[in-house]
């Protein structure tokens, strides 16, 4: 009791949040090596902001833990998962200082971020956090404006922040971000640009427009190139995709569509190219030159992890995960059961990638909800997520089924 006067009569007002979560993978392949993994560890987040004045101070940490169940050495065990990951670690994912207002907001420090291609990816046991400072500036009229210099990034299977990406393994210096976004009752307008350093150029533009009072189309664009030393290779990406959306009774409805034409680069180097995986090898054509496929979009801070913002972007496959070119569509549906406590997802997507072959994926995803469920804020409390993506491919491993069990408690 005497704490808690003591602390009640401080000028800051104390949060504490967390993430706990018991999670098994199981990824089973017709060819290769079937693999799982299982883990326990979630974040605990505290954070203290000033009464009087708009500063905050904020801390996560982060941890998993395996309790020995993967066995005695699980980073170098094959059958192994190690995305989830398979084995032990720790940080101090998160510790910066914040000021807002309503009109602005700064940060610095290691933080958590979510913009189109580079966020937290949270699909696994730790998401990812990164380092730097960001700020931003609300000019009323539905108008802001955001700047970001992201030093270094936390993947979600290591314990430091580094400043290398998920493309090369060469130290850089981070990234720039710079946002210009508009919203109005029919119209939100969104264009970001990246600046990957001494990788690429990304300029990335959303459009939402309302149709009515359930229903939006969006449209997206993305343009490429290579910046700097090019440490990913020659990059040359025009995506361009389109979203209808509609919610009829309880059921939300989606159907997307993605496109990037192929590139054909002539080059006497075929290495200096960003090329899909899986790309044929490079045709020959005289004088020591060869033409090398490509198109396909460079991203240093979501490749591999499927959180890219492609509209046809599934559990387990990417148009920007295979680095291709190609067409994709996706259809998907959402909803709930028993007054928010059953939430689920269905979604089918096929993937053309032209020359690299083609991708077939059907998602399932339920979750219970075992706690007091309140309409008007995020769930917290205990639940349990059941997760399968079925992906069909006509290279190895041919076809692949992704089961993802997660017992998560949230406060």
């Amino acid at each position: 009791m005497i704490v808690a006067a003591t602390l009640a009569a401080l000028p800051i007002l104390f949060a504490k949040s967390g993430t706990l979560r018991a999670y098994m993978f199981q990824r089973l392949n017709k060819v290769g090596q079937n693999q799982r993994a299982w883990n326990f560890g979630g974040t605990l987040h505290a954070d203290v902001t000033l009464k009087s004045r708009p500063f905050t101070i904020g801390a996560t940490y982060a941890f998993a833990d395996p309790l020995g169940t993967n066995g005695p050495d699980p980073q170098h065990n094959a059958a192994l998962d190690n995305t989830l990951p398979g084995f032990s670690y720790s940080s101090l994912s998160e510790l910066y200082a914040q000021y807002r207002t309503w009109s602005d907001f700064a940060q610095i420090g290691k933080m958590s971020i979510d913009t189109p291609f580079a966020n937290p990816a949270d699909k696994r046991m730790i998401p990812i956090t990164f380092q730097g400072a960001q700020v931003r500036h609300y000019f009323g009229g539905g108008w802001n404006v955001g700047l970001m210099q992201i030093a270094r990034f936390k993947s979600r299977t290591s314990s430091t922040f580094d400043a290398n990406n998920l493309l090369t393994q060469v130290r850089t210096r981070g990234f720039t971000l710079l946002e210009l976004s508009h919203g109005s009752r029919f119209l939100n307008v969104t264009a970001d640009q990246y600046w990957f350093a001494d990788i690429a150029s990304l300029s990335y533009l959303t459009a939402q427009m309302r149709l009515g009072e359930d229903s939006n189309l969006t449209a997206q664009a993305v343009i490429e190139d290579q910046a700097g030393r090019a440490l990913a290779g020659a990059i040359h990406n025009h995506t361009y995709g389109l979203q209808y959306a509609t919610r009829r009774g309880s059921i939300d409805m989606s159907l997307g569509f993605d496109y990037a034409p192929a590139v054909s680069f002539i080059t006497t180097n075929p290495a200096t190219i960003f090329r899909p995986l899986g790309a044929p090898a490079p045709v020959a054509v005289g004088g020591g030159r060869f033409s090398v496929l490509g198109g396909g979009i460079a991203s240093p801070y979501t490749d591999s992890l499927t959180s890219d913002p492609l509209f046809t972007t599934s559990l387990a496959a990417s148009q920007s995960d295979k680095r291709s070119a190609g067409t994709s569509y996706k259809f998907a549906l959402s909803g709930s059961l028993n007054s928010g406590h059953v939430p689920w997802a269905f979604s089918q997507a096929h993937f053309d990638y032209g020359a690299v072959g083609t991708t077939d994926e059907t998602d399932a995803d339920v979750t219970l909800n075992l706690g007091r469920i309140d309409p008007t804020k995020l769930y917290t409390g205990l639940s349990l997520r059941q997760r399968w993506g079925y992906r069909v491919t006509n290279t190895a491993p041919l076809r692949f089924l992704y089961s993802r069990t997660q017992l998560q408690y949230t406060f």
